[in-house]
């Protein structure tokens, strides 16, 4: 189960990229940063190398987790909150690999804060999303 719980974890991770963008947040720096972070997230997949069985329970966590919460039909969430989400999930984690990609995040983070309208319900929004998907996990 741990295995397939990273699966998932940097899934929700690597989803971000496509949720911002579909919003409409685009940006040469911002495109720089997002491709770098898929690559990294990209070498973590590969290093876990899943089994069918792990691919398929992290699946239907993920969309436990979208039935009980409605976050992937949540057009109105704002970027702020994902990008909190992520970072939670990744401070779970205490290898290099996370925090190169935490670290990547926070500089996306930067970003969006200088140029939009950031506030602390963002993180907040993003912690309370953690919990809830840390109890789909349980």
């Amino acid at each position: 189960m741990k295995m397939a719980r990273e699966l998932g974890d940097f899934a929700m991770v690597s989803a971000l990229q496509e949720y911002a963008f579909a919003a409409g947040i685009a940006g040469e720096k911002k495109r720089y940063l997002f491709d770098k972070l898929r690559d990294r997230i990209n070498k973590r997949f590969k290093k876990i190398k899943p089994t069918i069985d792990q691919i398929e329970i992290a699946k239907s966590k993920a969309v436990s987790f979208d039935q009980k919460t409605g976050w992937k039909d949540n057009k109105k969430m704002h970027v702020g909150t994902y990008i909190s989400f992520c970072l939670c999930i990744l401070e779970s984690y205490h290898d290099e690999s996370a925090l190169n990609i935490s670290d990547i995040l926070r500089q996306i983070m930067t970003l969006f804060e200088a140029e939009c309208d950031w506030s602390e319900p963002n993180n907040w929004a993003g912690a309370l999303a953690f919990e809830r998907w840390e109890k789909v996990w349980e």
